[in-house]
């Protein structure tokens, strides 16, 4: 009897998600299956990175998918990824659960607001942070001497396999550095590690 009542349900539930999310909407992408509320997040498996490059082969550059209540498009190869973003349906920003979260309903703020709202923030932002040196010629000498450390070191690696993750960190952390402080520190300096674990605490 509990059986019954239980594939009643799930039956229900299937048809239930399969009118309100189920169909793909109009000229939505190919892709793979997708169940009711994990959408197509099973499938992805381990390795989300082989798996997405095997669908691609399956099914194109283009690959839509479902995560959960979220609609999601993947693109893969060069020319697909420009020839969507010379297009302005693809500047905007995403209304996803942690950006509503810290952005509000709004989406107030230089990361998360798009249109006229983000062309504002940002015009506020670049004019500001000129008074730091931001769009100067100095800036620039900065950030190179931090890439031109960053190669050297690379270089220093012989080959060896490497995580450039935190490498990269430095970099960027050095290069804000000198402008929030005024003074340069050097991608090896033990103050950028600290700092560096600081921020990641």
């Amino acid at each position: 009897m509990w059986i019954e009542i239980l594939l009643f349900v799930a039956l229900l539930v299937y048809t239930f998600w399969n009118v309100l999310f189920g169909v793909r909407p109009k000229n939505y992408p190919p892709g793979p299956l997708r169940l009711p509320i994990v959408g197509s997040l099973p499938f992805l498996g381990t390795n989300p990175l082989n798996t997405l490059t095997k669908w691609k082969e399956t099914y194109g550059n283009v690959i839509g998918l479902r995560f959960g209540d979220f609609n999601v498009v993947v693109l893969s190869g060069y020319e697909t990824i420009k020839e969507a973003y010379d297009k302005p349906e693809f500047s905007g920003r995403p209304s996803l659960g942690p950006i509503l979260l810290i952005a509000g309903k709004e989406k107030r703020g230089l990361v998360a607001s798009e249109g006229p709202h983000w062309s504002e923030q940002r015009r506020f932002a670049l004019r500001n942070l000129r008074d730091f040196g931001f769009g100067k010629k100095s800036m620039e000498i900065g950030i190179q001497e931090d890439v031109t450390d960053l190669i050297s070191k690379l270089k220093r690696q012989n080959g060896s396999p490497i995580t450039t993750e935190r490498m990269l960190s430095l970099v960027v952390l050095s290069s804000l550095w000198s402008i929030v402080a005024g003074e340069k520190m050097s991608i090896d300096d033990p103050k950028a590690t600290e700092l560096l674990n600081t921020f990641n605490a």
